[in-house]
């Protein structure tokens, strides 16, 4: 029996995504310098501290957020299942016997999220933003993710899952 060839379609998150955690590691590292650029580097008993803190804080939340920058999801046509990969942590593997169908889903944004998200109405989505595929599962509930070129996936699944065998 000929094996189906792997496919592997990546969304990188969204410039408008970017701009906004862009957006929070300046206002953090704003927020973070300003209180020492007024009430000066020393605290009242002549220690550090307050400028350790503020630093520790403001390389914290950088080191959180700039990773998220270059974050993306991943979607993988395997063999006998699709393979979704968000932000290279949350993942999900759909067996083709799983899948009722596959379709163009929601554009997504800021206000969907990024990363594991509960859309609410029983779907999961695997989010970067900007357009998606929907897979509808056999047991009503549905899983989204971020595909930067929806049409493409969603052709090549539903191919799939016709010359998948029926599970019995």
């Amino acid at each position: 029996m000929p094996t189906l060839q792997e496919h592997s379609y990546v969304a990188p998150l969204t410039k408008n995504f970017k701009l906004f955690l862009c957006g929070v590691v300046a206002f953090v590292l704003v927020s973070v310098t300003l209180p020492i650029l007024i009430f000066g580097p020393v605290d009242k008993d002549g220690s550090y501290q307050g400028i350790l803190i503020s630093v520790l804080v403001g390389a914290a939340v950088a080191l959180v957020i700039i990773p998220m920058i270059f974050s993306s999801t991943r979607i993988d046509l395997l063999d006998t299942s699709v393979k979704i990969t968000t932000m290279k942590f949350f993942s999900k593997e759909l067996p083709y016997s799983e899948i009722e169908k596959a379709e163009v889903g929601p554009e997504t944004g800021l206000a969907q999220g990024a990363g594991l998200r509960i859309m609410g109405g029983g779907n999961t989505g695997y989010l970067t933003g900007g357009p998606s595929v929907t897979f509808t599962l056999t047991n009503g509930s549905r899983v989204t993710a971020s595909a930067s070129n929806p049409e493409q996936v969603v052709a090549e699944v539903n191919s799939r899952l016709r010359s998948a065998p029926l599970a019995i």
